[in-house]
């Protein structure tokens, strides 16, 4: 199950801010897969033209990319792989300065030789402070388990998201500690598309709608992390853009 079928048919109302608000130039911490290194968006130019340079495992990659606050995702970038392959990044903006938090993003990447799912990755200008740290710990299994404790990242907001069960059905029971707030809340997960979906009702009968990637795989010896974003329903506002949101067992 893709992102965009997720997407498809969800009515959303306007969030606290919208892509454009936000300045994407700067130096991110980068996780793909739960693998780690270092973005740097070094220019955006008039056409949305994006210049980037990845620090990955010793290695620095020029990339390049658009930036489209109008368009699903609004940033994209390019990285060429040996032989020939290329991967793909779609991110979502979150963390905008009228949240008044470090800027980040959500969202997926695919490799084009690959016939698997698309997978999670994040970038995060100010990413939890154990981050970098415990970020190659290792985790080994047969099968994946998402069951755990994450750090949330919801457009720059900050708290802990607890997976606490998954059903044979695939339904998810989780607890989010937002702003000195428990709230319980359920979801779904599709293990044949790495895909999670939680909703999170609102005040007023509106709904967060979050959709994430798996990341870090036990295949790749890191820790599980997720990337995507979220937006917002109610019967008001039909259009609200979507907002990055990252979890990392990681933090």
């Amino acid at each position: 199950m893709s992102v965009l079928t997720l997407l498809t048919g969800i009515t959303s109302a306007t969030a606290s801010a919208s892509p454009d608000d936000t300045s994407i130039v700067g130096s991110y911490y980068w996780n793909a897969d739960g693998y780690t290194g270092t973005m740097n968006i070094n220019s955006v130019a008039s056409d949305g033209t994006v210049q980037a340079t990845l620090y990955d495992y010793g290695q620095t990659e020029n990339l390049t990319g658009t930036w489209n606050p109008a368009a699903t995702p609004p940033l994209s970038i390019t990285r060429p792989l040996p032989g020939g392959a290329v991967q793909t990044y779609s991110y979502y903006p979150g963390g905008s300065p009228v949240n008044s938090n470090p800027t980040m993003f959500g969202g997926e990447y695919n490799t084009s030789n690959s016939n698997g799912n698309n997978v999670g990755t994040y970038l995060d200008s100010a990413p939890p402070v154990d981050s970098v740290s415990h970020q190659a710990a290792a985790t080994s299994s047969a099968a994946v388990n998402i069951v755990g404790s994450y750090f949330w990242n919801a457009d720059g907001y900050t708290g802990r998201l607890n997976i606490n069960s998954v059903a044979s059905d695939g339904t998810v029971q989780a607890t989010l500690y937002d702003n000195g707030q428990t709230e319980n809340l359920t979801g779904t997960w599709y293990p044949s598309g790495d895909i999670l979906n939680i909703d999170r009702p609102l005040p007023g009968n509106a709904i967060q709608y979050y959709w994430w990637s798996l990341g870090g795989l036990q295949n790749n010896s890191n820790p599980a992390m997720f990337g995507g974003a979220y937006s917002i329903s109610d019967a008001v506002n039909p259009n609200a853009p979507w907002y990055g949101s990252y979890l990392d067992s990681a933090e």
